[in-house]
């Protein structure tokens, strides 16, 4: 936000807290003062937009009520206006035929950032049968370097394919010949790939936080995000073994979606600027 700006009423959109609760030397690939000198920079801009905005827009009241909480602001200024799904992944897919990854395989989309805790869905390789795999999508970096050291388990990575990024062309043929897509996010502000799974008829299986049971609702199974075994045993014994709750869990999934919408978003927002900024 541009700060000391005391003429020109502003609304500030608040996707998540992330970066106030994961603050650790761990979170950054800086040098620890710089990192830091700019941990404190953006605490002192949070604070100015927070409490010097028209209005908040959040992406859940998860994150409205953390803002409350964490800032100790007013409710009354905060929108939680939901995110959307993209209808071009459903027209991506109706073109694509050929499987990109052999076998079977769970699917993590996204950075192996230090609250995404992908060690967990490594380790809960070991409970799994030995020809599943799980595949990563999303771009690499230091941060999954760390990953790898952390598990130190050679006879677990084996069994993990990480792809690097991975074109909005091929995102969809992941998500339709995945077993499930999984995440064990310690924090959310929103989270659009359990959607996306969703849209493409790919059962999800998310850690069980509060912005996971508001935005999958009853369309998802939830586990403890500290439990590679919990995450195992849904796997197996709620999906592969038990393809009518699998099938249920699909159609759960492509009704929640239906709640979701880019448009609905932009006009919802729209009413914010206007009603707060005085536009015609």
């Amino acid at each position: 936000m541009p700060i000391l700006n005391f003429k020109v009423p502003f609304v500030v959109t608040i996707h998540d807290l992330i970066k106030s609760k994961f603050d650790g030397k761990e979170t950054t690939t800086l040098p620890y003062p710089v990192f830091w000198l700019k941990n404190k920079l953006y605490r002192f801009d949070m604070n100015w937009a927070v409490n010097k905005s028209k209005a908040i827009i959040t992406p859940t009241d998860y994150v409205k009520y953390d803002i409350v909480s964490h800032y100790d602001t007013d409710a009354s200024k905060i929108y939680a206006i939901h995110e959307g799904v993209d209808v071009g992944l459903l027209e991506y897919a109706a073109t694509q035929r050929r499987r990109l990854i052999d076998g079977k395989y769970i699917l993590f989309v996204g950075k192996p950032y230090v609250h995404k805790n992908v060690e967990t869905l490594i380790k809960a390789l070991e409970f799994l049968p030995e020809d599943i795999k799980l595949v990563i999508a999303g771009a690499k970096g230091v941060f999954w370097d760390r990953v790898v050291k952390r598990v130190n388990r050679s006879d677990l990575m084996e069994r993990v394919k990480h792809l690097g990024f991975v074109d909005d062309d091929d995102l969809p043929n992941l998500y339709k010949h995945a077993i499930a897509f999984v995440s064990a996010s310690l924090e959310e502000g929103f989270g659009l790939p359990p959607l996306e799974a969703m849209a493409l008829g790919c059962p999800t299986i998310v850690s069980d936080i509060p912005v996971h049971r508001e935005v999958c609702d009853e369309a998802s199974l939830f586990f403890n995000p500290h439990s590679p075994k919990e995450l195992a045993r849904l796997i197996v014994e709620e999906l592969i073994n038990d393809p009518s709750l699998r099938a249920n869990l699909i159609d759960r999934g492509l009704e929640n979606v239906k709640r979701f919408s880019w448009e609905k978003m932009a006009r919802e927002i729209l009413e914010v600027y206007e009603k707060k900024g005085g536009a015609k």
